[in-house]
C-alpha cells in the first residue's frame, strides 16, 4: 500500500516540476512509474522482510528443487487458468452490461492501447511478464499464504491471499477472473511445492494475455475462417 501512495506521489510532483510535459496525463509514463515504483519498492521491502528472517531468495523460490517439474507444473496452469479466465472475464463483462456498469479494462491493457512503439511495449512487457509475477508470487504466495496457513487458518490463507491478490489490481470486471486465477496458483503451489512454478505460470498466464491482446483483431479474422471454413465443409 505505501508503494501505490508513493506512485501516486510521485506523479503529482513530476506533473508539477514538468507541467509543459505533464506525466499525470499521461497513461504510459503513469503506467511506468506506478508499476516500477511498486514492483521496485516491493522487491526491496520483499528482500529485508527476507533477510530479517533468515530466508534467501532460492529458498523462497525453491530453487533447490526439480526446476524441470516446476517449469512443466507453471506451464500447464497457465494453459488452464487462461481459458478459464477468459471465459469468466466475458461472463463479468456481461453481468457488468447487465446492471449498467460499465465494464472497464485494467489499467495495463488500456495503456497498451496507447503504447504504440516497439520501446514501450517492451518496457509493458518486462513489467507485466517479469517484474509482476516475481514481486506478486513472492508476496502472495511465498509470503502471505504460507505465513497465515502455518498460524492454523488454511481456509483463510486460501481465500484470503486470493482475495487480496485480485483486489489490488483495482478493477471490478477482472476481479472473480483474478480470483480464481490465484486459487489456480496457490493450488500449484501445494502440489509442486516451489514458487518458481508459480512465477513462471503467471509470467506465461501474462505473456499469453499480452500476445492476444497485441493480435486480437488477426486472432479474431483467423477464428472466423475457421469457422466459414467448418460451415463450408458441413454444407457439402
Amino acid at each position: 500500500m505505501l508503494t501505490l501512495y508513493a506512485a501516486g506521489l510521485v506523479n503529482v510532483h513530476l506533473a508539477q516540476v514538468l507541467p509543459g510535459k505533464s506525466l499525470l496525463g499521461n497513461r504510459f509514463f503513469q503506467f511506468v512509474v506506478n508499476t516500477f515504483t511498486f514492483q521496485g519498492i516491493g522487491l526491496v521491502l520483499i528482500h529485508f522482510f527476507l533477510k530479517y528472517h533468515g530466508v534467501g531468495w532460492e529458498e523462497l523460490l525453491g530453487l533447490n528443487k526439480a526446476r524441470f517439474r516446476a517449469i512443466l507444473g507453471g506451464i500447464a496452469a497457465a494453459l488452464v487458468a487462461l481459458p478459464v479466465a477468459l471465459m469468466l472475464n466475458s461472463l463479468c463483462a456481461a453481468l457488468l452490461t447487465k446492471v449498467h456498469v460499465r465494464p472497464v479494462e485494467q489499467e495495463p491493457m488500456q495503456v497498451l492501447q496507447v503504447s504504440v512503439s516497439l520501446g514501450q511495449r517492451i518496457i509493458f512487457a518486462v513489467g507485466a511478464i517479469v517484474l509482476a509475477p516475481i514481486v506478486e508470487e513472492s508476496l502472495f504466495r511465498g509470503i502471505l499464504y504460507p505465513t497465515i496457513k502455518k498460524e492454523g487458518y488454511p481456509r483463510l490463507a486460501l481465500f484470503g491471499s486470493s482475495f487480496l491478490f485480485a483486489l489490488i489490481h483495482f478493477n471490478l470486471m477482472t476481479f472473480i477472473p483474478l480470483f480464481v486465477l490465484a486459487l489456480i496458483l496457490v493450488l500449484l503451489l501445494e502440489v509442486t511445492d516451489t514458487l518458481l512454478s508459480t512465477i513462471i505460470a503467471h509470467a506465461s498466464f501474462n505473456a499469453a494475455n499480452f500476445f492476444i491482446y497485441l493480435n486480437s483483431d488477426e486472432i479474431t479474422r483467423r477464428w472466423h475462417d475457421v469457422i466459414d471454413s467448418l460451415r463450408h465443409a458441413v454444407s457439402i
